[in-house]
């Protein structure tokens, strides 16, 4: 149930300096603020230590956070 999560997580989720990571957050995806970065992680081909990485930023803080990822990326 993504309501008993919504109470745990809410602390960290609002916290200036802190990063909250969460595995499988479609799970809880009703309960995330609309303003997150989304990280998604996929299988290249058919090498299995091999990983695609892919960023998204849904609202004016992540866009942010986002472009100074990208700044700082050679």
């Amino acid at each position: 149930d993504p309501g008993i999560m919504k109470m745990e997580i809410a602390e960290t989720l609002h916290s200036e300096d802190t990063v909250t990571v969460i595995e499988w957050g479609d799970v809880v995806s009703s309960v995330l603020p609309t303003d997150k970065l989304t990280i998604r992680l996929q299988a290249i081909a058919d090498n299995q230590d091999d990983r695609s990485l892919h960023i998204s930023a849904s609202g004016e803080k992540s866009t942010k956070i986002l472009e100074r990822l990208h700044a700082a990326t050679p």
